[in-house]
C-alpha cells in the first residue's frame, strides 16, 4: 500500500522475530502503476545526483523544487541536478544547477520531512514544464490521490526505470494509519503526515519515488516520505501537506483582516511576488518582479489569506519602474484595469512622510507566501 505526504519516503526492513525497523531510503518506486506522460505531469522533476537518478520532486514556481527533506539532508546540493521537461531521464532533458537547499526546521528523520530546492536559474514553461498549485486542505481518508516518479518497479529491482510511472491510491485515515504501524520500532504518525495505499497491497511507491508528487485533481496534497517495506497490505506510505506550513521564516499564520493591504502577484503559473496596496488603482511591490516580464499576465490577488480561494482577482494593465532602478530591489507600481473596492480584508497602507526615517532598532514585520525554510 502507498502513502504519501509532502515529507520525503522512507521505506523499512523486517528482520528476524525483531519488531521490523524503518529504515531511511531516498529512493522510492512505482509498483502497481502505468506509464505516465510529462504533459499530464509537468510539475515532475528527478533529482539526479552524478547523472542518477535519487528522488523526485515538484516545480513550484519558476525556480522553486518541492521535495522530501531526507532527500537533501546532509548532501552537498552543488552535487545535484534537477531534470525537468522530460517523462524519459535519457532523452529531451533540461538540466538545471541548486542554488541552495531548503530544509524544514523541524524536520526530524520522520516529521517535517519538507524541503525546498532553489535553482540557479529560472525554469522556462512549457506544455511539459509547468508549477503545480498547492494544495490549501489536507486530504482525508477515501480521497483518490496519484503519485509519480522513476522508482523501481518491483520490490527487489535494483536498476530505476528511465521513464515515468504514475499509480492510483486511496488516502487513509490516521487512526487506521496508527494501528497498522504499531508494532513497528521507531514509527510514529503525527499530523504532519497523510497516508495512502490500498488495502489489498500491489500499489505503492518506494525506492527512486521520495520526494514526489502525491496530488489530487492535479493539485499538490502531499510529498512520498516513508513507509514500511514496498506494496505491501495493511502497510501504508506516508507523506506530509504542503499547504499546512506555508509561513515565512521564524513567523506565524496572518489573517489577511490584520494586513489587508497584502496581495499575491501571480501569472498562469501561480504566486511569484508579494505586494502591497497603496491606492485603489495601485500597488507597490519590487522592480525586480516586473523587470523583463509581461505585465499583460500577471493578476493581482487581494482581501484573502490563501493563494487558491477566496479574495479579489484584478487584471495589471500596466507598470512603471523607479527611474533608477538597476536589477536591484527599488520599487515598482502596478496599475491596475479596475479599482479594488475596499473592505475589512482589502485596504491601503500609510507610506511614510518625506522626513520620516526608520531608525535602528526600531520593531518591524514582513508579511507574504514565500519560503519557510532556512538555508543550509
Amino acid at each position: 500500500m502507498f502513502r504519501q505526504i509532502l515529507l520525503l519516503f522512507f521505506a523499512a526492513l523486517v528482520s528476524g522475530g525483531s519488531p521490523p525497523r524503518l529504515r531511511f531510503r531516498p529512493d522510492g518506486r512505482i509498483i502497481g502503476g502505468d506509464v505516465a506522460t510529462i504533459e499530464d505531469n509537468p510539475w515532475q522533476v528527478s533529482l539526479e545526483a552524478f547523472g542518477i537518478h535519487n528522488c523526485g520532486g515538484s516545480i513550484i514556481s519558476p525556480n522553486t523544487i518541492l521535495t522530501a527533506a531526507h532527500c537533501i539532508d546532509g548532501v552537498i546540493s552543488l552535487f545535484y541536478e534537477v531534470v525537468s521537461g522530460t517523462a524519459d531521464l535519457l532523452q529531451n532533458t533540461t538540466r538545471s544547477k541548486v542554488k541552495e537547499a531548503i530544509v524544514h526546521e523541524n524536520y526530524d528523520n520522520l516529521s517535517h520531512d519538507v524541503a525546498l530546492i532553489i535553482l540557479a536559474e529560472n525554469l522556462t514553461f512549457s506544455d511539459t514544464t509547468q508549477a503545480i498549485p498547492l494544495g490549501d486542505e489536507e486530504p482525508v481518508a477515501g480521497d483518490k490521490v496519484s503519485v509519480s516518479g522513476w522508482g523501481i518497479l518491483n520490490d527487489g529491482d535494483i536498476i530505476t526505470p528511465n521513464i515515468l510511472h504514475s499509480v492510483n491510491v486511496t488516502i487513509v485515515g490516521r487512526e487506521e494509519c496508527a494501528t497498522d504501524y504499531a508494532n513497528v520500532e521507531g514509527a510514529h504518525i503525527d499530523d504532519t503526515m497523510v497516508c495512502a495505499g490500498v488495502p489489498e497491497g500491489g500499489k505503492d511507491a518506494c525506492s527512486g519515488d521520495s520526494g514526489g508528487p502525491l496530488t489530487k485533481n492535479g493539485i499538490l496534497v502531499g510529498i512520498v516520505s516513508w513507509g514500511l517495506g514496498c506494496a505491501l497490505p495493511g502497510k501504508h506510505k506516508f507523506s506530509g501537506t504542503p499547504s499546512l506550513d506555508k509561513r515565512i521564516i521564524g513567523g506565524t499564520f496572518a489573517e489577511i483582516s490584520t494586513v489587508p493591504y497584502q496581495v499575491s502577484l501571480q501569472n498562469n503559473y501561480g504566486h511569484f511576488c508579494g505586494g502591497s496596496i497603496i491606492h485603489k488603482s495601485y500597488i507597490l511591490t519590487a522592480a525586480h518582479c516586473v523587470d523583463g516580464k509581461p505585465v499583460r499576465g500577471i493578476k493581482v490577488i487581494a482581501g484573502s489569506s490563501s493563494l487558491y480561494h477566496g479574495g479579489t482577482i484584478r487584471d495589471v494593465c500596466g507598470a512603471q519602474k523607479h527611474p533608477l532602478y538597476t536589477k536591484c530591489d527599488q520599487g515598482c507600481d502596478y496599475d491596475i484595469a479596475f479599482d479594488l473596492i475596499f473592505n475589512q480584508n482589502i485596504f491601503t497602507i500609510a507610506l511614510p512622510q518625506p522626513w520620516e526615517v526608520v531608525r535602528g532598532g526600531t520593531s518591524v514585520s514582513v508579511t507574504g507566501w514565500g519560503i519557510t525554510k532556512k538555508t543550509i
